[in-house]
């Protein structure tokens, strides 16, 4: 078994804190000016084929995580529970985790086919980093730090930038997608800077069938006024 902690501790560790990162129980992170932050984080896996790993960051802005611990303010630093967005960081071709579809049931047919080349969705493994031993760790700990500096890094950075979050989310053709409604991704995201005007826009925008919606969004006119 390769330990995924010794890979965060060897490579990406040392690479995020030159880069500026801080480092809590939520993960490695960056800070903006007004609480918002981009959240790097790793998810450990067990098959039969092997190990891997998920590695990502979500952005946590601070309006939405006031509302998610509206009941209890000041209740710890934001995690990924007030996430509304995530880019999942794929391995280079080579370090990725291989799936033995060999394995599938032998009386599978193309009518009964529980593979993943047709079903839509893509690879679901599209994004796991291989980690079944120390060959893994040697050749997916340099490249993965080497992304994380050269690519990912500066994108989270960015990403403190409400506005550029915003363009992101919105765009079907960026890495970063939305983990909420766009719609309420894109009132959190103005809502500290939006006129009145421009918040009722916002508010109108959110469908009707959003739940709480008018909690929710009576929580975020309250907020716009103070701002």
């Amino acid at each position: 078994m390769t330990d995924l902690g010794t890979l965060i501790g060897r490579y990406v560790r040392p690479a995020v804190k030159a880069a500026g990162l801080g480092e809590s129980a939520a993960g490695f992170h960056l800070e903006g000016g007004n609480g918002d932050r981009v959240i790097l984080a790793f998810q450990p896996y067990e098959f039969d084929e092997g190990e891997s790993f998920e590695v990502f960051f979500v952005t946590v802005p601070r309006s939405y995580w006031d509302w998610v611990t509206r009941d209890a303010p000041g209740s710890g630093e934001p995690d990924a529970g007030g996430a509304v967005a995530r880019c999942d960081i794929a391995p280079p071709p080579g370090l990725g985790f291989v799936f033995d579809e060999d394995d599938d049931d032998e009386d599978d047919d193309e009518d009964d086919d529980d593979g993943w080349e047709d079903d839509g969705v893509g690879d679901p493994y599209a994004h796991h980093w291989a980690l079944s031993d120390d060959d893994d760790l040697r050749r997916c700990g340099p490249a993965l730090a080497r992304l994380l500096q050269e690519r990912y890094i500066p994108l989270m950075r960015r990403l403190l930038d409400r506005e550029a979050q915003s363009a992101a989310v919105l765009d079907p053709d960026t890495e970063v997608g939305p983990l909420k409604a766009r719609d309420l991704v894109t009132a959190f995201l103005r809502v500290d800077d939006a006129g009145p005007a421009e918040l009722e826009s916002l508010l109108s925008a959110i469908a009707p069938d959003t739940p709480n919606r008018t909690a929710l969004t009576g929580w975020l006119r309250d907020r716009g006024s103070r701002t």
